[in-house]
């Protein structure tokens, strides 16, 4: 919430300072040259800053959404592990304690 209000707040001032310069301009670019208002010159400007603040945005989140990813794969990894391990960790206890149980008779035997 705190970022839309941001945002809106940012909109209005840049409209704002839009309007109030709406003198003609003449715009060059590599060969090109226009004349166009102030207006169209802040407002595409400001345009294209939040387009490549989207797409920054947008790769940050891939970028994270893909660690991510490979975080929950990794864990979903070492819980098959630890399941494992608890698994050979009761069946040696099971043995030991069969084998701690037999001894005894065994020795009785001799």
């Amino acid at each position: 919430m705190p970022y839309l209000f941001f945002t809106l707040v940012i909109s209005i001032v840049v409209a704002v300072f839009a309007v109030q310069n709406a003198a003609d301009v003449t715009v060059g670019f590599l060969m090109w040259t226009v004349q166009t208002s102030l207006v169209v010159v802040i407002l595409g400007a400001a345009l294209l800053g939040a387009v490549a603040m989207g797409f920054f945005t947008m790769m940050i989140k891939a970028k994270h959404y893909l660690y991510d990813k490979s975080l929950k794969f990794e864990i979903d990894q070492l819980k098959k592990e630890n399941a494992k391990l608890k698994e050979e960790k009761q069946m040696l206890m099971h043995n030991q304690r069969n084998d701690a149980l037999n001894k005894p008779t065994e020795e009785a035997k001799n």
